[in-house]
C-alpha cells in the first residue's frame, strides 16, 4: 500500500503547475514565486524555473503592429522626417523625441523634432508642422502608462526544506525549515506603452502603426529608450528603413 501523502506528491495545486516535481506558481496578487526544495537538483530547476518567469516579463515587447499595403516599398532613408511624442508631460514627451529621432538619424533618416515650445500636441498640428517645415512623413508617438506590476513587498523565492521523520511504537521526531528572500525590492515598479504611427505627410494618411510595451521599471529613461529602439527595428523589418 503506498505511504499516506504518495499520491499528493504528484497533485497540482490551484496556485501553480508541477511537472516533474517542480512547482512554479506566482499569485497574481502578491507577484511571489514560491519554491519547494527537496534535493539539490530539485531545487536547482525551480530556481531555473523562478528565473524564467521572472524573464518573461523583463523585456520589452511588440504588441501589433499594421501597415497599408499600398505604401509597400515606401523607405524613410533620406527623407525629412518629422518626429513628435505625446504624454502624459512634457519631460516624457522630450525624452521620446530624443530617442526616436536619435534612432532613426543611425538608421539614415533625417529627423526633425518637434520643439519644446508647441502648445498643442496633437497629430493634426504635427502634420501641420511638418508640412510648413517640407518634411515628407511624420513619426508621431504616444506613450501610455501600462500599468503597475509587483507588489510593496516586491516578488520573492521561499526555499523551504522537507522534513525527516520517523515513528515509533511510542514517539517520533522531524525536521523541518526554510527561508525566503525578495528578487524585486520593495517599490511597484511602472511599465510603458508605446503608440507610433507613420504618415505621409503630403496627404496625411497613415502608412504603418504598431504598439510596443516596455517592461515594468524605475528607470523611465530607459524604458523609453527600449521603446524608441523596438519602434524603429520594427520599421526597419516592415521595409521603411
Amino acid at each position: 500500500m503506498a505511504a499516506p501523502g504518495a499520491q499528493d506528491k504528484h497533485r497540482s495545486s490551484p496556485a501553480g503547475r508541477r511537472v516533474s516535481g517542480i512547482l512554479c506558481a506566482m499569485p497574481s496578487r502578491a507577484r511571489t514565486t514560491r519554491l519547494a526544495c527537496t534535493t539539490g537538483l530539485a531545487c536547482t530547476a525551480r530556481l531555473a524555473c523562478a528565473v524564467m518567469l521572472l524573464a518573461a516579463c523583463s523585456t520589452t515587447r511588440v504588441d501589433g503592429v499594421w501597415a497599408d499595403p499600398e505604401f509597400a516599398g515606401r523607405s524613410l532613408r533620406g527623407a525629412t522626417v518629422w518626429v513628435g511624442c505625446k504624454a502624459l508631460d512634457a519631460t516624457m514627451a522630450r525624452l521620446c523625441e530624443d530617442r526616436l529621432a536619435a534612432e532613426l538619424a543611425a538608421r539614415g533618416a533625417l529627423p526633425v523634432r518637434t520643439p519644446g515650445s508647441e502648445p498643442v500636441r496633437s497629430d493634426e498640428a504635427f502634420l501641420a508642422a511638418a508640412r510648413q517645415s517640407g518634411a515628407s512623413v511624420l513619426v508621431s508617438a504616444t506613450l501610455m502608462s501600462g500599468g503597475v506590476v509587483g507588489s510593496p513587498y516586491g516578488p520573492t523565492i521561499g526555499i523551504g526544506i522537507g522534513g525527516i521523520g520517523g515513528s515509533g511504537g511510542h514517539g517520533g521526531f522531524g525536521i523541518g525549515g526554510g527561508f525566503s528572500f525578495p528578487l524585486g525590492g520593495v517599490t511597484p515598479m511602472e511599465s510603458t506603452v508605446a503608440s507610433t504611427s507613420v504618415f505621409e505627410v503630403p496627404s496625411g494618411r497613415p502608412m504603418w502603426s504598431m504598439r510596443a510595451s516596455s517592461s515594468a521599471s524605475a528607470d523611465l529613461g530607459g524604458q523609453i529608450a527600449e521603446l524608441a529602439r523596438t519602434t524603429v527595428d520594427a520599421m526597419g523589418r516592415a521595409g521603411l528603413l
